[in-house]
């Protein structure tokens, strides 16, 4: 049969009122968040507010529920359930799982409801994947570490949340460039996207192995694996980095060589402003449309850009700034400038506008 290439005009004619097309339509739009546990999702569910602010500024929303089931795929599916009986005209689900919420979407589509995979990918027929781009984030860190250990030494690997799908993404890059390389992985651990359980991971790494040469991480993991190698009174091993302010001035302060690919927080402004133009009847533009992580037979994903990848000094002509239409590549000075006034928790941040949304339209 080939590729079930998604036809989004069909789901959205569906869905469109004569308001809608006209752009005036409020809609009441659902939000299901799988956890809070982290700085990051703490700034995601800021962004989150942000949204709402500014598209019930420009008329646009009725109403934005936000509802988290703290990765319990039962209570996801009983909220998509309690979204539906309240009539939503669309759902931004970011997934507890890749498999077990099929039958909530297919009611919510039975409905008329549009449902959009947030944030973290998954294969759900007659959806679209609006989500970071887990394959060139684990592409860009894992091969920036290669290439400082020169393609071969020992490395650990701390890994996120066991079973997101973002996580379990990122692993299959990291297997599959390591093993172009001689580099050996020594061990590696989940720490949930926690830099405390990452402290305690790398800890227990260092206590162990006395032959690490460099350390693959994810996220906002990497202050925690700093913390243990101050406790252990080390210089850290080559190691990817993070996005957050305080790793960011801990890199500047210390004159480390890194790489941070920030997954943006305002990636749920940018999600929002997708589905209610979907909901106002237009058209993506299918030459935006990627096979699905998880199905490629499914092509109904749409990679979200950083605002900015961050190298000691700002590397432009960087392979991976290649086709990139709305990412700047910046260096640390510029990144840690970003940070004036906020705490070490804090991401780099930002998001496209309703302009640059648009370009994805036909």
């Amino acid at each position: 049969m080939g590729r079930k290439l998604l036809i989004l005009a069909a789901l959205i004619v569906g869905l469109a009122t004569a308001d809608g097309y006209a752009g005036q339509k409020k809609y009441t739009i659902g939000l299901l968040n799988p956890y809070i546990g982290n700085s990051w999702r703490a700034q995601y569910l800021e962004r989150a507010e942000d949204a709402e602010r500014i598209y019930r500024e420009k008329g646009r929303l009725e109403q934005f529920i936000v509802a988290t089931c703290n990765n319990d795929v039962s209570q996801q599916l009983n909220q998509m359930n309690n979204m539906i009986n309240q009539g939503v005209d669309c759902i931004l689900l970011d997934p507890s799982s890749v498999t077990a919420l099929g039958t909530g979407i297919q009611r919510a589509v039975d409905e008329g409801i549009l449902v959009i995979i947030a944030s973290a990918p998954a294969a759900y027929d007659n959806t679209v994947n609006y989500t970071h781009d887990n394959l060139e984030f684990a592409s860009v860190n894992c091969s920036w570490l290669v290439e400082k250990l020169g393609g071969k030494g020992n490395i650990v690997e701390i890994t996120g949340l066991v079973g997101n799908p973002a996580d379990q993404a990122r692993i299959e890059i990291h297997e599959e460039i390591l093993s172009g390389a001689q580099i050996k992985v020594l061990a590696s651990a989940p720490a949930n996207w926690s830099p405390t359980e990452a402290q305690t991971v790398m800890a227990q790494f260092l206590s162990t192995y006395n032959n690490i040469d460099g350390i693959l991480q994810q996220d906002v993991t990497a202050p925690g694996v700093l913390r243990a190698y101050e406790t252990a009174g080390k210089e850290p091993a080559p190691m990817v980095g993070d996005a957050t302010f305080g790793f960011l001035r801990e890199w500047q302060k210390k004159g480390l060589d890194s790489v941070a690919y920030p997954m943006h927080p305002g990636i749920i402004v940018e999600i929002l402003g997708f589905a209610i133009m979907m909901l106002d009847g237009k058209e993506l533009d299918p030459q935006y449309l990627q096979p699905n992580l998880f199905d490629e037979e499914l092509v109904n994903m749409i990679p979200a850009e950083p605002p900015y990848i961050v190298t000691t000094t700002a590397q432009p002509d960087a392979p991976w700034m290649k086709n990139k239409r709305f990412t700047k590549a910046i260096g640390v000075d510029e990144a840690v400038a970003m940070g004036e006034g906020k705490s070490n928790e804090a991401m780099v941040d930002g998001w496209l506008d309703d302009e640059q949304i648009a370009t994805f339209f036909k």
